[in-house]
């Protein structure tokens, strides 16, 4: 079994099926990268024998063979061959006896001296070269010398100077303040003098590693490990990874690839022709054929929003006649990916999921590379464009001569893609998109659903109560009488009506409530602000609503905070005092009304202890006054006129 140590760089080994190849070799760790995608891994050389001791690794191909290759070697190498060649000819030309070191030591004393080296081998050395170059029978590539096989160095300084070495490479160098090595051999120096010397002079006998050596040094480091940790592991992945296997596809709509951007161009209100900012694009693009079968473009960033609408115009072949429900979406591994909404969708309609790795193109290359495509062919030739870079740029005016508005470069795009890219020759097939496309319909039975049926499901997914009919969210509600009815079972049941709303972010004018008696069924709800909310996104009611916040936020900074609240905390202690004023006389009101009530029922209990009968109080009247007249009680004179009296 062939050993870590005696691989090079370039073998292929496989690792629970996946096979990778070796990119590195350090003195006690080396760095691997798998063939399929290019992920990078580092792994220690005691770890790699266990593993391979287990038969969890196998090696598969090895670049190395027994005999050198002279397309293997190095300059060094070459150069090393090529003196070792030449003493090893001028020996042989001037004796027999190569085996003689009596013999043999004056020619090498003499041919050293002719051509000027001042390390002139051995005989020992020269005996080992000679035994090479015969056995070989005569190969020069022989005599090459095999670095690798060397066996570790001596330390260069004491043990101490090697420990300041290694400490200031790794804490100064390795790191992402991106020292440079003439600071690190600064600092290397400045310990060195700090430790061991009086801060100006170097102790005698102490050696002080130069510049080059510590260049030397940090060159021997992998440069996998240098990039990581100086500029981070996404830019050390980018640096160190091939491209990888291309993605291999048989029919339309097997793999689509999708991703959003930002695009070159500036686009203006249509009333008021101001700027209004550069707009956001999502693709859906078949990967086989290369059509794009689904392109959405707003002002709003790209997030699961915009995927979604994407994925239902693909699916239903509502933004051209290349689209269909597909069986792969290849995506990255953005978090607009992996929502929930998003997930539910594919679900419903059976659609795999393959993400990418963060920040890694190659898992959607296609989709990438139109993008490229669109900026070089098309918007940098619109008037407002405002091309990939300030440097390409230029003196370019953008914004004074931005002059399309959002619907007008939806529909130029759209004529772009139908007049130029889907009929012109692919670099990656050879065809047209349009003509493969037509090509393989014919082979390939593609589904389509309604628009209308998926809109449904494309949805975010909220969570939410329903309250007097309504549904409230982001500061905005719907209604629907028919959610008054299921708020009325939950209330029945003493539970909280709780129901999966499915809200559009891209239009907020209505939503879906998913019916919790019939998961079949959708309520929908209509906007309780329908002039608002028609076609309004989510994106743009929330800068709505900041612009609202911080309009109050400048009418309380024009106000003079401290006297306000001083005002404010009176206009309070005033409401105590009154609200204590108002209590007092309530208190003395009905203190008042209990006395009065108490007097009434006393005259009312002496009057009732001493009621009398009408004649004799009519009786004891006429006592007191003479002038009282007693009314006639004859029933025959009913017409009789009573005179007046006056008391």
């Amino acid at each position: 079994m062939k050993s870590i140590f005696e691989m090079s760089v370039g073998d292929h080994f496989a690792v629970h099926g996946y096979e990778h190849e070796l990119v590195f070799i350090g003195p006690n760790e080396l760095r691997a990268a798998r063939i399929a995608g290019g992920n990078v891994f580092t792994l220690s050389k005691d770890k790699f024998l266990s593993l391979q001791r287990d038969g969890q690794i196998k090696i598969i191909k090895q670049q190395k063979t027994e005999k050198p290759n002279p397309s293997n070697l190095t300059e060094n190498q070459i150069k090393e061959m090529n003196r070792r060649l030449r003493y090893i000819r001028y020996v042989f030309n001037e004796t027999d006896s190569c085996r003689s070191a009596t013999i043999v030591e004056p020619i090498l004393a003499v041919y050293s001296n002719t051509i000027n080296d001042k390390n002139p081998p051995a005989f020992s050395t020269f005996a080992r070269w000679a035994k090479s170059y015969v056995e070989s029978k005569y190969d020069p590539v022989s005599l090459a010398p095999n670095f690798s096989r060397r066996g570790i160095m001596p330390l260069k300084f004491d043990p101490e100077i090697e420990q300041i070495v290694n400490q200031r490479i790794k804490e100064d160098y390795l790191t992402d303040q991106q020292v440079t090595m003439k600071h690190v051999h600064e600092n290397i120096v400045s310990q060195i003098l700090s430790e061991y010397g009086d801060s100006n002079s170097i102790p005698s006998g102490l050696s002080i590693p130069s510049l080059s050596t510590i260049e030397r040094r940090i060159a021997k480091i992998d440069p996998y490990i240098r990039t990581k940790t100086r500029r981070g592991k996404y830019a050390a992945k980018k640096a160190f990874k091939a491209a990888g296997r291309s993605i291999y596809t048989e029919r339309i709509l097997e793999s689509v690839q999708a991703d959003g951007s930002l695009l070159d161009v500036l686009v203006v209100d249509p009333d008021t022709g101001e700027v209004v900012g550069r707009p956001y694009a999502t693709i859906l693009i078949d990967h086989y054929s290369r059509c794009v079968i689904s392109a959405v473009i707003t002002m709003d960033p790209f997030s699961a929003a915009t995927i979604l609408q994407a994925m239902k115009l693909a699916v239903s072949s509502s933004y051209s006649t290349f689209g269909g429900l597909f069986e792969k979406l290849c995506v990255d591994n953005g978090s607009d990916y992996t929502s929930k909404s998003l997930k539910n969708f594919c679900n419903h309609l059976g659609i795999m999921i393959e993400f990418g790795s963060p920040r890694d193109p190659d898992s959607k290359p296609n989709v990438e590379r139109f993008f490229g495509r669109v900026n070089c062919q098309f918007l940098h030739t619109l008037r407002g464009t405002t091309f990939e870079s300030p440097t390409k740029r230029g003196d370019y005016k953008s914004e004074k001569y931005a002059c399309f508005t959002l619907d007008e470069l939806k529909n130029k795009f759209k004529e772009w893609l139908d007049i130029y890219y889907h009929k012109t020759l692919h670099r990656g097939h050879g065809r047209t998109p349009e003509a493969l496309w037509d090509e393989s319909k014919k082979k390939t039975p593609i589904v389509q659903y309604d628009y209308k049926d998926i809109d449904q499901i494309a949805r975010n997914v909220y969570t939410r109560t329903i309250n007097g009919g309504r549904i409230k969210a982001f500061n905005l509600s719907w209604f629907s009488h028919a959610l008054k009815t299921i708020e009325h079972k939950f209330r029945n049941k003493n539970k909280n009506p709780m129901v999966h709303v499915y809200v559009d972010t891209l239009n907020l004018d209505r939503v879906f409530i998913r019916d919790p008696d019939d998961d079949g069924v959708f309520i929908q709800a209509d906007s309780t602000t329908p002039k608002y909310t028609r076609n309004l996104s989510l994106f743009e009611h929330n800068k709505i609503q900041e612009k609202l916040k911080s309009r109050g936020k400048k009418d309380l900074a024009k106000l003079d905070q401290y006297a306000l609240a001083i005002a404010r905390w009176k206009f309070r202690q005033d409401l105590i005092v009154m609200g204590d004023k108002y209590a007092a006389k309530q208190i003395a009101r009905l203190k008042e009304s209990a006395k009065n009530q108490e007097q009434d029922n006393s005259i009312i209990k002496e009057h009732e202890d001493n009621s009398i009968s009408p004649e004799l109080f009519i009786t004891e009247f006429k006592t007191h006054d003479e002038s009282f007249i007693e009314p006639n009680t004859d029933d025959d004179d009913d017409d009789e006129q009573y005179e007046a009296v006056e008391f």
